[in-house]
């Protein structure tokens, strides 16, 4: 093989993704390479991108890819054609998880360079695995004019199957006009719903500091290896709740300050794996935030103590001596980590 046979390198990285391998995806890119797809929400690389394949392979844990053709379009472009199946045995984006199967075709556009793979850029139809999960795909604009527009959600409760849908809503705001979606009405909505209707919407909405309101996410716990007290090895799980609008982003740092700290798109399921990066052993602490369109999180913090078992990385006798005379020997070891006695 050349020094530089981008097909090669391409299934150098669609061989790793089926082995569920992160660190040998992530090898298999150039310095300073990254991923992309519609789901990531820009280049990702490093830690992110090994949360982002962690977090899939967790909410599918037999996810495997059935490769198609792969191809060289010029001198570093590849094409590769694939199909993703597996089943929802793991929680998908915060969901329970459904048992379902997926299958998803998709094909990467890949960049090669003689140092690993610049870039690689997946596409394929975001709505799919949701659709195949049993979840509604809406579509409709974010904003129009002076006009934000979300989502309700309309309840029915299991003893009344049959029945009329019942809305969610306080007794307090019991005089407030809702709108009552049947089972069999149109889910995908697209468009302006109606000024009017807007504009009365707007005039029965609760006052200022009451009601339901546009806001940060907000962090209701945070752990990192399940709230142990110590770990013995830098890379360790993160998990977090959170409570009110969903976060679309977030990144974690060992400073509260986040200084040069990319935002990471939401991991599809928890835990998320991540390597403490400071050097020496001892009371480490994390820190994580997160944001949405509304703004960020207050920052959230977890301490844990970092305690790297010694290891013995070589032994000699008498200097590698094959044979001695003497009863009384002297013996050199070197190890990594720190350790206070020996046997």
């Amino acid at each position: 093989m050349s020094s530089f046979d981008p097909i090669a390198r391409s299934h150098a990285y669609f061989n790793a993704w089926r082995q569920r391998d992160a660190a040998a995806v992530l090898a298999t890119l150039a310095p300073g390479g990254t991923y992309e797809d519609p789901l990531t929400g820009g280049p990702i690389s490093g830690d992110a991108f090994a949360g982002y394949m962690q977090g899939l392979w967790a909410a599918f844990p037999d996810l495997d890819f059935a490769l198609g053709e792969v191809v060289r379009v010029g001198d570093d472009h590849v094409h590769g054609q694939w199909r993703m199946h597996g089943h929802n045995h793991g929680s998908f984006n915060g969901l329970p998880p459904s048992g379902r199967a997926v299958d998803l075709p998709g094909i990467d556009v890949i960049v090669a360079g003689t140092e690993g793979l610049k870039s690689v850029r997946g596409y394929f139809d975001s709505a799919v695995v949701p659709r195949q999960l049993g979840l509604d795909v809406i579509v409709q604009p974010r904003e129009i004019g002076p006009f934000g527009f979300g989502i309700a959600t309309v309840v029915r409760p299991p003893s009344r199957r049959g029945g009329s849908w019942e809305p969610l809503m306080s007794p307090d705001h019991a005089d407030r006009p809702v709108i009552d979606l049947a089972p069999s009405a149109p889910r995908l909505l697209a468009g302006v719903l109606g000024l009017a209707w807007a504009a009365a919407a707007i005039a029965a909405a609760p006052a200022p500091g009451t009601g339901l309101t546009a806001a940060p996410p907000a962090i209701a716990s945070f752990t990192i290896s399940g709230g142990a007290a110590t770990t013995p090895e830098r890379s360790v799980n993160l998990a977090w709740t959170l409570t009110g609008p969903a976060a679309t982003h977030f990144r974690v740092s060992e400073s509260a300050s986040f200084p040069n700290q990319s935002w990471n798109t939401m991991p599809l399921a928890l835990p998320w794996r991540w390597s403490i990066p400071s050097a020496g052993e001892g009371s480490k602490t994390v820190h994580v935030q997160f944001m949405n369109n509304h703004g960020q999180s207050e920052v959230g913090s977890a301490t844990i103590e970092l305690r790297i078992p010694p290891a013995v990385t070589s032994i000699a006798i008498e200097n590698g001596a094959a044979a001695t005379a003497r009863h009384r020997v002297n013996v050199r070891w070197q190890t990594s980590g720190i350790f206070t006695h020996y046997r």
